[in-house]
């Protein structure tokens, strides 16, 4: 990342987990379909399922001709919370320390999203204020929780019948200002695509909008 970059750029910070079983490697033509949602009508589903079909082949998978012909129906959940308060506070004999300000994080007014932390999808801009309390400083920001799963189920076409069994899965867990899914879902598409098909512990990760996967996730780049 070039100093201008990270000086103008817009950055995600996050976390990815992932998991695989041992024989998931030898499967690889692929299709991908919306995690099953009750209510769902997302316009922009087609264009995130694009975007993470890119960063598949670019990974050595193949898009199938069609669901029938696919080993792996890869499906893709996201979503965002409602805006929470986050309040960071810094007193000046803190700050001389040395010492770095603590944070915490709120409900806001409208409070979280739906369940396993999705959400409906959140917008507004950002927000902050500050205020005096206790002698120092407390600065408060509006920020989302946004969460993005990929999971694949193998298929057997020889038992078509027979219920997909999941092979592999990355989980992308992020807070931060931006609460528009087209701005956020992309840049954490990007953040799990080293850990598709593989399985780590936790890791956190860091991406801005120049980086080649997230401009591969949105059509801009290979």
């Amino acid at each position: 990342m070039s100093l201008l970059c990270a000086a103008l750029c817009l950055q995600f910070a996050g976390s990815v987990s992932s998991i695989a079983t041992p024989n998931s490697g030898g499967h690889k033509t692929f299709v991908v379909a919306p995690a099953p949602k009750p209510g769902d009508t997302d316009a922009q589903f087609p264009v995130y399922s694009a975007g993470l079909a890119r960063l598949l082949q670019a990974e050595g998978f193949t898009p199938a001709a069609s669901p029938d012909a696919a080993d792996l129906i890869v499906r893709l959940a996201y979503g965002i919370s409602g805006p929470l308060k986050q309040v960071t506070r810094a007193r000046p004999a803190a700050r001389a320390q040395g010492v770095g300000a603590q944070g915490t994080i709120r409900p806001g007014p409208s409070g979280g999203g739906g369940g396993e932390g999705f959400g409906g999808a959140g917008g507004g801009d950002f927000q902050s204020e500050s205020e005096e309390d206790d002698g120092g400083l407390a600065r408060t920001v509006t920020v989302y929780n946004r969460e993005i799963i990929v999971t694949a189920y193998y298929r057997d076409a020889a038992a078509p019948e027979a219920p997909a069994k999941p092979q592999w899965q990355v989980r992308v867990k992020s807070t931060g200002p931006e609460g528009g899914l087209p701005q956020v879902v992309p840049a954490m598409l990007a953040m799990a695509r080293p850990y598709i098909g593989k399985t780590s512990g936790t890791t956190n990760v860091k991406v801005d909008e120049k980086d080649a996967a997230v401009r591969l996730a949105k059509g801009e780049g290979k």
